[in-house]
């Protein structure tokens, strides 16, 4: 067997990347022009601001814990660990109950996303983007 088999890294790039898409994602081209319409004035530059002061935070704390607690499973792991052995488990449980409920939802949240961007390569109409929402779902489902 080859060591490249045997010897499973990633770079630092590599890591970069996955993070950013797992952190950033559709969200805030979603939810821009709402925040730039309810601010009026260049205010709403702020709020972008300390959320990506606090994503920074949340970067250097995830890197802390992978660099502390180098196991496979990431949060399931730093929440056994941090909360011992009984409370640790039921933590570790309800984590992996949460993702099944919030995994689908970005998915979800990402095909709405790409529908309404889409408009303004195509014009579609509000049934239009459910179907090409709902449709990417399914690709995205069988593409896994």
């Amino acid at each position: 067997m080859s060591t490249a088999l045997t010897n499973r890294k990633i770079n630092l790039l590599q890591a970069t990347s996955i993070n950013m898409i797992d952190m950033v994602g559709i969200g805030p081209f979603v939810v821009m022009p709402f925040v730039v319409a309810r601010f009026d004035n260049g205010l709403f530059i702020w709020a972008w601001v300390f959320g990506a002061f606090t994503a920074l935070v949340d970067a250097m704390t995830w890197s802390e814990l992978g660099a502390k607690y180098p196991l496979a499973g990431g949060t399931y792991n730093f929440h056994r660990i941090a909360f011992g052995e009984k409370g640790g488990k039921l933590m570790s449980f309800l984590f992996v109950w949460q993702t099944s409920i919030q995994a689908p939802l970005v998915v979800a949240s990402a095909a709405i996303g790409f529908a309404q961007y889409l408009t303004y390569l195509v014009p579609l109409e509000f049934w239009q983007q459910k179907i090409v929402s709902g449709g990417l779902v399914i690709l995205v489902f069988f593409a896994l």
